[in-house]
């Protein structure tokens, strides 16, 4: 079960104006009631489509930031969405995000080289590192995945052959790639239902076709035109494909209720609003469906949910429900400490500081993402701590260190460094605030990220904007994340991040209240 320990709710239920739902053969029938008026899952824009999964009864939305290219993420439901969290990682098309074996994963094309990559939450923070990419999984678009018979699996179209492709991942290893015979255009979609594993893509002669994995049998939607990827998902009785029509824009669905893929139903209309100029993306289980796109006029990221066929009865509370936004309270809430500092990273030895006789956990990666080391140290009465390694350290290896108070009790959050990437400055804070932190970075790209003394809680996460012609890329105010306060009295501890796990610079630590001379 995932734990969500980053999130700020904030109200969202301001209704969308409708727009025109017309320009399409298929607008002679009439749009179902099922679908919700749209409403606005964020007021940021997104120049690819955003995409959606239900995690433990809870949705998350994923996209990618038209300004800044970043991905960004929010978790919730209409109307308690929380505050958009960056990941610091910029990607050139829309992401896809799915769960497996307790932990999420958000996966991306890269922006430099076409790859794919990765991300996994556990809870309490994000981990990517360089290995973290995908084995031949180059693209011209998104990826798609899904949890299915206990591996991961993940699909794209080959940059080289416009193939739809799949690969599986068993939590250690991927397989394949696999090439399934059908040539698309955009990325796919994949889906569970029914106990099978089925994807939905994009003819290049602009149909839409759904096959299984299984054995790659497949039909086509009847009279569906598109130009870009399909959504799918099942609420457990139907299979539902859903996709931007050619001419119109609009949102259109089929369903299917056998395994054979026969008899796709003809396309349907969604509700008034629900145009875009991007492919949808699509969650759902025995509770419903949601949708999400960018809105066709703002581009900004819109939702729409479908309840089920049949009356279903109240659902019971979950363990973990969507709760309001929250009060702020003095009281800590995760009770960890705060990232342990490496002073040092020379020939075989790593060395750093913490809290006096606590126990740091050293990872170190290769340039490729293979682990070398894995090894807890004690920090000494004064708290610095050091380790020996039996190699020397090369370019591109990469250091992380977690600190505990105790051998097997709750670990900070990951310090890290880089082999051969050095920040060119101190990182430069001008004010602490009860609700936000300023400063300046050392060099534009940078991430934010700031935790608090009193619990060792993630306050910051925060990607600086670009430069502009009204900011130099550096200078930030950055919000803490879930509406969190720093009580008076409390240290705020702040680094500057390269992006993609890059090298931090040492804490900048200041109590709230402080401003810079």
């Amino acid at each position: 079960m995932i734990n969500e320990e980053i999130i700020g709710f904030v109200d969202m239920t301001t209704s969308n104006k409708s727009g025109a739902h017309s320009g399409t053969d298929h607008d002679a029938e009439a749009s179902s009631p099922s679908w919700s008026s749209p409403s606005t899952v964020s007021t940021m824009a997104t120049d690819c489509g955003p995409r959606c999964a239900r995690i433990d009864g809870v949705d998350w939305v994923v996209w990618k930031g038209k300004s800044d290219n970043y991905l960004w993420y929010t978790i919730g439901s209409d109307g308690q969405w929380s505050i958009p969290n960056g990941l610091g990682i910029q990607t050139s098309s829309s992401p896809a995000i799915a769960a497996y074996n307790g932990l999420v994963y958000v996966f991306w094309r890269d922006a430099s080289d076409d790859y794919i990559y990765y991300a996994t939450y556990d809870g309490h923070s994000w981990t990517h590192v360089p290995g973290y990419r995908v084995p031949g999984s180059t693209t011209t678009a998104g990826p798609a995945a899904a949890s299915f018979d206990g591996k991961l699996y993940l699909a794209w179209s080959a940059s080289s052959k416009d193939l739809c492709t799949l690969s599986r991942f068993d939590g250690s290893d991927w397989y394949g790639p696999q090439f399934n015979g059908y040539v698309i255009q955009a990325g796919p979609a994949l889906a569970v239902g029914q106990n099978l594993l089925l994807y939905s893509y994009c003819q290049t002669i602009n149909g839409i076709g759904i096959a299984r994995q299984v054995d790659n049998r497949g039909t086509t939607v009847p009279s569906a035109q598109s130009d870009d990827g399909p959504a799918l998902a099942s609420d457990s009785e139907n299979l539902w494909v859903m996709w931007k029509d050619f001419n119109s824009g609009n949102l259109m669905t089929s369903t299917i209720s056998d395994t054979q893929l026969i008899q796709p139903s003809s396309p349907s209309a969604t509700a008034s609003g629900m145009s875009t100029p991007y492919s949808p993306g699509m969650c759902g289980d025995s509770t419903g469906l949601r949708c999400v796109w960018a809105d066709v006029e703002n581009f900004t990221v819109k939702t729409s949910t479908r309840a089920p066929v049949q009356p279903m009865p109240p659902t019971p509370p979950t363990p973990r429900p969507i709760p309001p936004r929250p009060t702020p309270t003095p009281t800590p809430t995760t009770d960890r400490p705060v990232p342990p500092q490496i002073n040092g990273a020379d020939q075989n030895t790593i060395s750093g500081v913490t809290a006096y006789n606590y126990y740091v956990t050293i990872t170190v990666t290769s340039s490729e993402g293979d682990q070398l080391t894995n090894t807890q140290t004690q920090a000494k009465s004064d708290g610095s701590w050091a380790c020996t390694l039996d190699y020397t350290l090369t370019q591109g290896m990469t250091i992380k260190a977690v600190t505990s108070e105790d051998k097997d009790s709750p670990a900070s959050g990951a310090y890290v460094k880089v082999i051969g990437q050095f920040q060119t400055s101190p990182l430069r804070i001008t004010s602490v605030e009860t609700g936000q932190v300023s400063g300046v970075a050392p060099e534009t790209g940078q991430v934010i990220k700031a935790w608090r003394q009193s619990d060792g809680a993630l306050m910051v996460l925060y990607p600086v904007p670009a430069a502009s012609p009204t900011s130099d890329g550096k200078t930030f105010t950055a919000p803490y994340v879930r509406d969190m306060k720093l009580n008076a009295g409390d240290l705020l501890c702040v680094v500057s991040q390269f992006p993609k796990d890059g090298t931090m610079t040492p804490f900048n630590r200041q109590y709230e209240g402080y401003s810079s001379p």
